[in-house]
């Protein structure tokens, strides 16, 4: 990412703010919208929005945050997970919440600003990424266009679904270890190892629908202009 340098320079204080009570499982991640409503911009390479999304700056977060938290709140998690085993809706576990939230709130300083920093760097990103232009183009000629990029892009699609159903036993595991003990070295080892099993399913996809993409670029440029009215 060509800003990796801008989030390098994060402050670390901020860099915490945003999982500070993930130790816990307590943290909730945030999830920019794109322009699709889904995450995902319309019209631009798949593989540069990709390598523009924030994910790794919020990652950095979450581990900075788990890190806060266990430094500055050992005893007040240990109490929360005691608290919480038998019965997570007892006033004694949200009692335990509580005091950890109080622990932790020094880390949540600037969580929002950080945050906020994470996406605009990916919005700057995204902006550079070479993008389709169909305005005044032919629109019978654009959707044919768009019929053959799906098409060029289905087996990717199919291979990508086989590929993750493979990961569906590390999902498993993580969800029950994360039931378990939200908190817990083997939770966030369980969840990392299913998150990198999907990565790998998907850094192939990403290639193949930028291929695609980049025929679909072409075949747009090449449409003719749209007949006035």
């Amino acid at each position: 990412m060509k800003t990796s340098g801008r989030r390098r320079r994060i402050g670390l204080a901020a860099m915490g703010a945003i999982a500070v009570l993930a130790a816990a499982g307590l943290d909730a991640e945030a999830r920019p919208q794109g322009q699709d409503g889904r995450g995902r911009p319309r019209g631009v390479d798949p593989a540069c929005a990709r390598e523009c999304a924030p994910r790794e700056c919020l990652s950095e977060l979450r581990r900075a945050g788990r890190a806060c938290a266990q430094e500055t709140c050992g005893e007040e998690i240990a109490a929360m997970r005691e608290a919480c085993a038998a019965d997570r809706t007892s006033d004694a576990c949200r009692a335990a919440r509580e005091a950890l939230r109080t622990c932790a709130a020094p880390c949540m300083d600037g969580s929002e600003a950080a945050a906020a920093a994470c996406r605009e760097e990916s919005a700057a990103c995204v902006a550079e990424c070479p993008r389709i232009d169909a305005a005044g183009k032919d629109r019978a000629c654009v959707g044919d266009c768009v019929g053959d990029a799906r098409e060029c892009a289905a087996p990717a699609r199919e291979e990508v679904a086989a590929c993750r159903e493979g990961c569906a036993d590390l999902r498993d595991a993580a969800r029950a270890a994360c039931q378990a003990d939200p908190g817990s070295e083997a939770c966030v080892s369980a969840r990392a190892d299913a998150e990198t099993c999907i990565e790998s399913c998907t850094a192939p996809f990403q290639d193949a629908t930028s291929a695609c993409f980049a025929g679909l670029r072409s075949c747009v440029a090449a449409c003719p202009e749209a007949a006035a009215e």
